[in-house]
């Protein structure tokens, strides 16, 4: 698709380390000039274990609780961000989109593990995935309290570094032979300089702290000198050994290359610190941001970018409300929007984007020129880039069926008019009640970022314990009709469930037949019954077990 707009720069959507500069440069233009920005990430996994999937009558607390536990374990290995600009000219949206491969590595004292889930890794692969992609050119990244925590440990030079251990034996035979090499060169020739190596990078940061630990009480300096670039790219270099008359001579030498180290070491932080430049970028430009169905998302864009997850969900609303101030979840939009609801059958992410696109008057939307193989295919579902555009789209259509639409009171139903498209310039407006929140997967509930005191408060449900063997759900839908109408019936454990009393009518009948916390139900005797906001405490003990047992592993 043409376009007289953009910026140029970027040849790929693909984005990985050696084209990384050039996108983020070209990130930061198109985010600036953006409406709003979508976003969507694929994972090596969602869920440590079954115990820790959502279950329907979770509170906030325990859904919050179980995402970190699992967030905390698996990575983000692909992720999509699709900008949306209007174009004053032809009053259409500009769709940029970029997909990030990103993988961690090792800096410093930061060593990081993950969780890989092999249906997860399997889904991926079905999808073409390409895995050497992601482990040869991923682009790093450090969390912005990773990069906080290695600046203030002032690791600016190898001598101002505390002392590597000599823990191999063959470490402590060299530091010996290099110390005797430079003080017989001391002694027998007047060469200002000395070359030693080539050595590892490990190397020479256990040999530089070493070597002047041991030789302090002489005016020496240690720098290093790179080799051939072929060299160069196995991390290999020379080290200098200067010496000089005395200390004072050695002084301003000293002192410049200490800022030297400075200012090297606050460029590899730079360069390790990698996507999280993206996500400053887009924090930064303080532009809506959408996902579709993004809880996942979200958390695991904190986790791996901010910090670790706060403990509670209400600490969580207080930081994501100050990076993001307006997020919008399409999912939510699709699936609660009091008008345009019921126009949707399934609200999946490649559902709901094509039958948004049968809907007339359409939004006219334009990719950019790099970005053409995406109006080309219909097959790149769950490439991260491909669905950042696809979820950016929807919300523009979803945007332009709730300005336009009027409700049929004869039939109860919505109905598009050929209005005119809406104007972004103004997404708060454009779905009241619905910016920051995000939909809980299996609960009728949202996640309120906004609401700082939201509770789960569910007078409908109760936990029912000491049944038989072998009772069925089916069998407890079957005793409760007669007298308390339909439920719903979910197993808790081989002798307890959890039920939802759909007659709200029902409640306060059910409520005085239970005689201190037992219910009589038919063949099945004597129940316990409470309800299921007193059960939270005892379902939380079995989930922090759980937990404690992921946490170990």
């Amino acid at each position: 698709t043409q376009s007289t707009w953009g910026v140029h720069g970027q040849s790929d959507m693909n984005v990985v380390r050696s084209n990384f500069d050039d996108s983020l440069r070209v990130f930061r233009e198109t985010v600036r000039r953006s409406a709003f920005v979508a976003f969507d990430a694929e994972f090596s996994g969602l869920f440590a274990n079954a115990n820790l999937g959502p279950r329907r009558f979770d509170s906030h607390e325990q859904r919050y609780r179980k995402l970190r536990t699992s967030v905390s374990g698996f990575l983000p290995l692909q992720i999509g961000l699709c900008t949306f600009s209007c174009d004053p000219a032809s009053s259409r949206l500009i769709a940029h989109p970029f997909n990030f491969y990103v993988y961690p590595r090792p800096f410093e004292h930061i060593q990081r593990r993950f969780l890989s889930d092999c249906g997860s890794m399997d889904f991926l692969a079905s999808h073409k995935f390409d895995f050497n992609k992601l482990f040869h050119e991923g682009v790093n990244y450090l969390s912005r309290a990773q990069r906080a925590e290695c600046l203030a440990r002032n690791t600016t030079s190898h001598a101002t570094a505390k002392l590597l251990p000599l823990e191999r034996f063959e470490d402590v035979r060299l530091v010996a032979s290099l110390e005797q090499t430079i003080r017989t060169w001391l002694r027998s020739s007047k060469k200002s300089a000395l070359l030693l190596g080539p050595y590892t990078e490990w190397q020479r940061r256990l040999l530089q702290q070493h070597l002047q630990h041991r030789l302090q009480d002489l005016p020496l300096l240690f720098t290093e000198s790179q080799l051939d670039s072929s060299i160069e790219a196995r991390n290999m270099a020379n080290i200098n050994v200067l010496r000089f008359n005395s200390f004072a001579s050695r002084a301003p030498h000293l002192e410049a290359l200490k800022q030297k180290d400075h200012e090297s070491y606050l460029n590899r932080v730079s360069n390790a610190y990698g996507f999280t430049h993206v996500i400053d970028a887009l924090i930064e430009s303080g532009k809506p941001i959408i996902g579709h169905n993004m809880v996942f998302d979200l958390l695991q864009l904190y986790d791996k970018f901010i910090g670790p997850l706060p403990e509670s969900s209400l600490e969580f609303k207080r930081h994501v409300s100050s990076l993001f101030p307006a997020i919008f979840d399409t999912k939510h939009i699709s699936s609660r929007h009091e008008h345009i609801a019921s126009m949707f059958r399934f609200t999946g992410l490649g559902s709901l984007y094509k039958a948004l696109r049968s809907i007339q008057p359409a939004v006219s939307i334009s990719l950019a020129p790099e970005a053409d193989r995406y109006d080309r295919s219909t097959e790149l579902h769950h490439e991260a880039g491909f669905d950042a555009y696809m979820t950016g789209c929807a919300f523009a259509s979803l945007a332009n069926v709730a300005s336009n639409v009027a409700i049929d009171a004869a039939n109860l139903s919505a109905k598009v008019l050929p209005d005119p498209s809406p104007t972004f310039a103004n997404t708060d407006s454009l779905f009241p009640g619905h910016a920051n929140k995000i939909m809980w997967n299996f609960s009728d509930e949202s996640f309120d970022l906004d609401d700082l005191t939201q509770q789960s408060i569910r007078d409908d449900l109760f936990y029912l314990t000491r049944l038989p063997k072998d009772t069925t759900l089916d069998q407890l839908k079957c005793l409760f009709a007669p007298k308390y109408g339909l439920i719903e019936a979910f197993e808790a454990s081989n002798s307890s469930a959890v039920i939802q009393l759909l007659n709200s009518d029902k409640i306060e009948a059910f409520v005085s037949d239970l005689k201190d916390g037992i219910l009589e139900l038919g063949s099945l005797g004597s129940l316990g019954a409470i309800r299921y906001d007193e059960s939270i405490a005892i379902l939380q003990r079995e989930n922090q077990i759980v937990e404690a047992e992921v946490d170990s592993t």
